[in-house]
């Protein structure tokens, strides 16, 4: 159960940015290629919640800090953020469903947190069932609208 805990957590906090880091193949850390038109964080944030978090977490950590700071000012987001953050959660619960055995099968003894869960179920994306393939890029697809 921690295991989809975390792979919700994850995808939830998706659906407040898109998050681009850049890697290299010796450390696959992240790191940080600002430009003026970025934040300063180096993530770089689109969709129909990005002026929501300017306004109203600036400053905040793409990832779980900003997933908190956007469910604390939930009663303050724009019409348009709500309605994507109420699409992505329905889009989580359907991965939830189809995923779950996958996920407790594969990533159960993996320690939640940093995008272990996500980078483990990466790691089995040949071995997840086809609902569970299909819903993780049902969700990815609304992900990017």
């Amino acid at each position: 159960m921690k295991s989809m805990i975390a792979l919700c957590a994850f995808a939830m906090t998706a659906t407040f940015a898109t998050v681009s880091f850049a890697q290299t193949p010796e450390t696959a850390a992240p790191t940080t290629t600002p430009s003026p038109s970025e934040p300063a964080s180096g993530a770089i944030k689109t969709g129909p919640c990005a002026k929501d978090m300017d306004l109203l977490c600036p400053g905040v950590t793409p990832g779980k800090d900003m997933h908190k700071c956007m469910k604390d000012n939930r009663k303050k987001v724009s019409k348009e953020c709500k309605a994507k953050m109420a699409d992505m959660k329905k889009a989580m619960k359907g991965v939830h469903e189809a995923c779950h055995e996958d996920a407790e099968k594969f990533c159960g003894d993996v320690k939640p947190g940093k995008g272990a869960m996500m980078t483990c179920m990466k790691d089995h994306k040949d071995e997840l069932n086809q609902a569970c393939k299909d819903k993780i890029e049902n969700m990815k697809a609304k992900h990017k609208k």
